[in-house]
């Protein structure tokens, strides 16, 4: 059972919600994120339906329109011209809305300016999550069983000490974008597959690429990683979402290079298969490639495997 899941008789106590508001509502709370667009609420929870069906029930729960004391609060990136894509947040009656069902959500969505880069990156890791959630209803084999994203792990992130000398100590926090743990059916032990997901929009230096890069190997190093998320095994999987596919490929080489640079500066060659890298688009929910076919590549290897292939830490 994937965190935050709500049983299903917690709603028939409720009243005052339609099921189809039922399961928009609790969509947010079963996957810890703060906003969805009426594209992803449809593939998510109404595969058979109308996308302008569930948006204009989302517009209804947010008032009819931009109100952040509805249960949901519409927004689009300030200034857009034209018929722009609209993000629907949790409002301040969604949020008490679902802690009353025992889900402790976090934040709230107040009303202010979202930046391009920003919506760009958060919209493409509730896409991952989402695809992910498509991908085990579609594939019985793989089941999932955990999943926290970093919206949820930020008020108690991932964390281990570092001592840059023996003077000081510094906390340091590793937070992914998505952690997932699924299962698949394998005889009479299924195969365990923990993945660290991480979206890359091509807004990072090389610097702060890197440097990520080294808390995330020295959390697991640390044995803090393990003692996080109770598990030993992972996958670094890497997602370049640039806006146009010639920018993902030459960001998606860059990452790689980067990536064995920092492994051979710190003798670690031997990771290199726990790394994968691939590109991610608005077509990810029509394919599902990403959790079906050999699309992802490692650091020093152009030869692309599935993202379920071993080996794993």
């Amino acid at each position: 059972m994937s965190t935050g899941t709500v049983p299903k008789k917690a709603w028939s106590s409720k009243r005052g919600f339609t099921s189809t508001e039922e399961k928009i509502l609790s969509a947010f709370g079963e996957l810890q994120v703060p906003y969805f667009t009426a594209e992803d609420m449809t593939r998510l929870r109404f595969q058979k339906g109308s996308k302008a069906f569930v948006r204009r029930v989302m517009t209804e729960l947010a008032g009819g329109g931009d109100n952040i004391n509805h249960y949901l609060l519409r927004f689009g990136l300030p200034y857009a011209p034209g018929n722009f894509e609209r993000y629907f947040a949790l409002g301040s009656r969604g949020r008490d809305y679902l802690r009353t069902l025992g889900l402790d959500m976090h934040w709230w969505q107040r009303r202010r300016n979202y930046s391009f880069n920003t919506l760009l990156h958060d919209s493409f890791v509730i896409k991952a999550l989402v695809a992910l959630h498509l991908f085990v209803g579609q594939y019985p084999d793989y089941q999932l069983v955990e999943t926290k994203t970093a919206f949820a792990l930020a008020k108690n992130p991932p964390r281990f000490t570092f001592s840059p000398s023996e003077a000081v100590q510094e906390t340091i926090n590793v937070i992914p974008d998505i952690w997932a743990c699924l299962e698949r059916a394998h005889g009479d032990t299924p195969e365990v597959f923990a993945m660290w997901i991480e979206v890359d929009c091509g807004t990072e230096t090389r610097e702060k690429f890197q440097r990520l890069l080294i808390n995330r190997i020295n959390l697991i190093r640390t044995k803090k990683y393990a003692e996080f998320f109770n598990i030993h095994s992972i996958t670094f999987c890497y997602l370049v979402g640039t806006p146009t596919r010639d920018q993902r490929l030459v960001r998606l080489r860059r990452l790689r290079e980067w990536t064995a640079d920092v492994l051979a500066e710190m003798s670690l060659d031997d990771w290199s298969p726990l790394f994968r890298f691939s590109t991610i688009d608005e077509y990810l929910y029509d394919s599902l490639i990403l959790f079906t076919d050999p699309v992802f590549c490692t650091p020093d290897s152009d030869t692309l495997i599935s993202l379920f292939s071993t080996p794993q830490l």
